[in-house]
């Protein structure tokens, strides 16, 4: 809560953004079945950078962190990724604020301890993350591409989870701030 207040009080969330998708050219595939997820990623990394952000997507299966993926990801804002059950690789600097999830089935089986995703991020300073405690299939896993908008045009973090995610109170777990608004102001999505 103390960074979210910290951030808002600054003017904003700021640094880069990290997407790890796995697909490649995810253009040549139909948004739809696993590729729906790198989808959400793509897209999500595209309305980061036409934010005036800068946005890097990785799209090698290997996720950030292990080669030949990039190996670290710097000053991190917001981040988004899959797949790497139940784990957290510890690649990141976090800004203050930082929101970020990561698409898998075990990604906050536990967020008070460091061998899941969210907990990972949690203990290393992510201000706001959001997670699976059991298989929740990626249909039910919070949109990245739709939260980031939301976030974007200057929603909180609460709503904009909430309305990104299909089954409410179902194997999903949000942590951080709520009322949160990384971008009061909204950023413009186009330049």
């Amino acid at each position: 809560m103390d960074q979210a207040l910290q951030v808002e009080a600054s003017g904003g969330l700021s640094g880069r953004g990290c997407f790890d998708g796995r697909s490649g050219d995810i253009t040549i595939y139909p948004d739809s079945d696993a590729a729906s997820g790198d989808w959400d990623i793509f897209l999500a990394s595209q309305m980061f950078r036409t934010a005036g952000f800068e946005a890097i997507l990785d799209t090698n299966l290997d996720e950030f962190g292990t080669a030949p993926a990039p190996l670290r990801c710097e000053q991190a804002a917001f981040y988004t990724g899959w797949y790497s059950l139940g784990h957290y690789n510890d690649t990141f600097s976090w800004n203050p604020g930082a929101i970020g999830w990561h698409l898998d089935s075990l990604s906050a089986t536990s967020p008070r301890t460091s061998d899941n995703w969210a907990g990972g991020a949690l203990g290393r300073g992510i201000a706001v993350t959001t997670g699976a405690v059991n298989e929740p299939y990626l249909e039910g896993l919070p949109h990245p591409d739709g939260a980031l908008r939301n976030l974007l045009e200057g929603m909180n973090v609460g709503d904009a989870i909430f309305r990104n995610t299909q089954w409410i109170r179902w194997m999903i777990i949000n942590v951080g701030d709520p009322l949160y608004r990384p971008f009061a102001g909204g950023r413009p999505l186009s330049q």
